[in-house]
């Protein structure tokens, strides 16, 4: 085992390289290389580099970093172009930490990353470290690929991850983006804010075992996921399988422009329960008396979030009866209301959509209230109220 402990001063600009270790025979022993800036307070790290090395299976991780929750830590270092059996566990890691071009094998996560995240009650703010990066690498573990539990702003990009859950019953996730619950008085400590997924291959490295989610994100805050390919398409997976999930406890995600290969196992490939997820299409839930147009070009009414907070509206309707002024169509969640009442020129008809001409469009108006309410106020409604395009911005 290999200790670094700066014992109560900083260390800056300590490289580690080119070199293996590997047990020479008995049972294999505990972490290969343990940096350690919690024993002694006020200990830290700066521009540590640990490069090519040869990790073979320990009886723990390769790399681990022991650092307490308000301390300095490690910081501005990089793990790059090392090949690691059995994972890289960083608890309360500080700022501008990156893990680059390694080879990540064996058992249990490749990387779990705990960030330095806690409430400075005397000037009254979060304290977050931000800036992690793990980009290039190859990773084939048995269990989760990345673990992340708190902080800013960190970056999965490029990755190739083909894991192997184990054998058994219990699903678990690839990548598990998952921060923790509000804390009284305490606001954004332990939310993951501003994470980057993209450009990553994930996919299932069998023979056995299942996965319940390939990505998950949770209790986490403008997550970005795009340009990833999820590869579901690997026929032992027997339980339920999906690409990607983003739970309730997510707000104003963003999931745009990834592949999806799927083959005939159960499961979807992304399931959006979050608040305020961009990217997404999500179905109008229409009030009683109004519902779809049908023919020519008429659509499920739905709506969407852009990237650039901008709600857009698909939405063909009609009314079976006389509409009143003020009567709601469907109500839009709080995460895409906006926040002071809007009105809208729209068009209506007096013939069905795609029906024989010739078609006399009438001005309508549409209001939209701050609780989210997408209201009626003038124009025909027996044939076509047309709110396709409408769109403003959400603050």
């Amino acid at each position: 085992m290999l200790v670094i402990n700066p014992n109560g001063s900083t260390f800056e600009f300590v490289t580690v390289r080119d070199l293996l270790f590997q047990p020479d025979s008995g049972s294999a022993g505990g972490v290969a290389i343990y940096i350690d800036t919690a024993s002694v307070s006020n200990s830290a790290l700066d521009n540590l580099v640990l490069e090519r090395l040869y990790v073979t299976a320990h009886g723990s991780y390769a790399i681990q970093l022991n650092n307490s929750t308000q301390n300095n830590g490690l910081f501005t270092s990089a793990i790059r172009d090392c090949k690691l059996a059995n994972g890289i566990n960083l608890q309360n890691t500080g700022d501008s930490v990156s893990i680059e071009r390694c080879v990540l094998t064996g058992t249990g996560a490749a990387i779990t990353l705990k960030m330095t995240d806690w409430w400075n009650s005397t000037g009254g703010f979060r304290v977050a470290s931000s800036q992690t990066t793990i980009a290039d690498c190859n990773i084939t573990t048995t269990g989760k690929a990345i673990d992340v539990s708190n902080g800013r702003g960190v970056r999965i990009l490029r990755n190739n991850i083909e894991n192997t859950a184990p054998a058994g019953p219990f699903p678990m996730t690839m990548i598990d983006l998952h921060g923790a619950a509000p804390r009284g008085g305490q606001p954004g400590v332990g939310t993951l804010q501003m994470c980057v997924v993209e450009g990553n291959y994930f996919g299932f490295g069998g023979p056995s075992g299942t996965y319940g989610n390939l990505l998950n994100i949770d209790y986490a805050d403008s997550t970005v996921v795009r340009n990833n390919t999820f590869d579901i398409g690997n026929a032992e997976l027997t339980q339920h399988t999906n690409g990607i999930n983003v739970t309730a406890n997510a707000t104003n995600s963003l999931v745009s422009l990834n592949e999806y290969l799927r083959s005939s196992e159960p499961g979807s490939n992304y399931v959006d329960a979050g608040e305020g997820t961009r990217g997404t299409l999500r179905l109008a839930s229409l009030a009683t008396g109004w519902s779809q147009a049908t023919g020519g070009s008429a659509a499920t009414p739905s709506y969407t979030k852009l990237e650039e907070n901008i709600v857009l509206l698909k939405v063909m309707v009609v009314f079976s009866g006389t509409a009143s002024q003020g009567s709601t169509i469907f109500t839009l969640p709080n995460a895409y209301a906006p926040s002071q009442e809007r009105s809208f020129m729209v068009s209506t008809s007096d013939k069905p959509v795609g029906g024989p001409g010739p078609w006399t469009l009438t001005p309508g108006e549409i209001r939209k209230q701050p609780g989210g309410q997408v209201q009626y106020w003038s124009g025909l409604t027996a044939n076509m109220l047309s709110l396709d395009g409408v769109s403003f911005l959400t603050e």
